[in-house]
């Protein structure tokens, strides 16, 4: 199993681009400089202390910027149960099964978390494909937020921390921290909760939530509570800029250097259509993933040709079913309204 990216890039790109909290003792420590989190996890280690960074990003300490994820926390108990060895493997077992069934039901709306181990559970990180910047109605959107996090839970709910699922301000333990107490690294886990590779968060990003889920629960708050607030949805400015024929989706996942092995076969279909007509340019693509490997990459782009192109058996996705897979990028993409809008239904969760 092969890393994607290093820890270091890992977390740097978990605290992104915007402003965050610590926990340090005597409370929190606002910092919006990314590369503070690398000495703060070093610091923690060596001072065998808590590594927690804020779940979204901030303004000012505690002052929540805008909207990135959905975070939860499943939990087997707390010190004061005063659980026996018995209740507490009895817990784990129960909640580990809860989990994978959480994680199952989020697989079916195509998304794919980043899962990770705690010492008396498992962090569930869901991201949204952009940062989504909010205004000063802080209660406002902490509902918004609420209505996201309930819906994905469901009925998963015995494990899980209800106070965490409207708190924006939320504190989360650092992904590949080692944990204080059981001296045990909080690593990085598949939907089965077993050990998985290090990837970029740009591929949590790809299969997460997108827009029409936040603009869903907006319409849900308005809806139950009659209001006439006008609180707006902006999207952060985004880097990203199509230079080739590929169509944006999946533009942006190369551009992401991440993509899932459905979406990297979908890819072959795409790049043969539009232009890329021999092997050695389609095997050009794939060197900008994380993971990229000359050999594998090349078996298969040459059975690509052997047995779709040779066959005649070469015809893209069309937008429908690329929005059924969530790789669709709603209404950032200029193909969206012509092919998607008019048929697409608002995804149910």
């Amino acid at each position: 199993m092969n890393d994607h990216i290093t820890k270091e890039q890992f977390w740097l790109e978990f605290f992104g681009n915007f402003g965050r909290d610590f926990l340090v003792e005597g409370g929190r420590r606002f910092t919006n400089c990314p590369t503070d989190i690398l000495q703060y996890i070093k610091d923690c280690s060596e001072r065998k202390r808590p590594a927690f960074v804020s779940a979204q990003p901030e303004i000012t300490q505690s002052k929540p910027f805008g909207i990135e994820k959905v975070f939860f926390d499943f939990d087997y108990g707390k010190k004061s149960d005063n659980l026996s060895q018995v209740e507490i493997e009895s817990r784990k077992s129960e909640m580990a099964k809860e989990v994978i069934d959480f994680l199952k039901g989020l697989s079916k709306l195509n998304i794919r978390p980043l899962v990770v181990k705690t010492n008396k559970g498992y962090h569930v990180y869901i991201y949204f494909d952009k940062v989504y910047k909010i205004d000063s109605k802080v209660d406002f959107w902490k509902e918004v937020y609420g209505i996201i996090s309930f819906k994905l839970l469901r009925s998963h709910s015995l494990y899980a921390d209800k106070n965490v699922l409207r708190d924006l301000v939320r504190l989360c333990r650092i992904p590949m921290s080692v944990h204080e107490a059981s001296g045990q690294e909080c690593i990085i886990l598949n939907n089965k909760l077993e050990p998985d590779k290090i990837r970029s968060i740009e591929y949590y990003r790809l299969y997460g939530l997108k827009q029409s889920d936040l603009e869903y629960a907006i319409k849900q708050v308005k809806s139950h509570k009659k209001t006439t607030s006008r609180s707006q949805l902006t999207i952060c400015p985004s880097n990203y800029q199509s230079n080739r024929k590929l169509r944006p989706c999946f533009q942006k996942a190369i551009d992401a250097h991440e993509m899932c092995h459905a979406q990297r076969l979908a890819l072959l279909l795409e790049a043969y259509c539009a232009g890329y007509k021999d092997p050695d340019s389609m095997v050009d693509i794939f060197r900008y993933f994380n993971d990229f490997n000359e050999s594998k990459t090349h078996y298969q782009v040459d059975y690509f040709f052997k047995n779709n192109v040779n066959k005649g058996q070469v015809r893209p996705y069309r937008c429908g079913k690329i929005a059924e897979k969530g790789w669709c990028l709603g209404e950032s993409c200029p193909l969206f309204e012509k092919n998607i809008q008019k048929t697409l239904q608002t995804k149910s969760y």
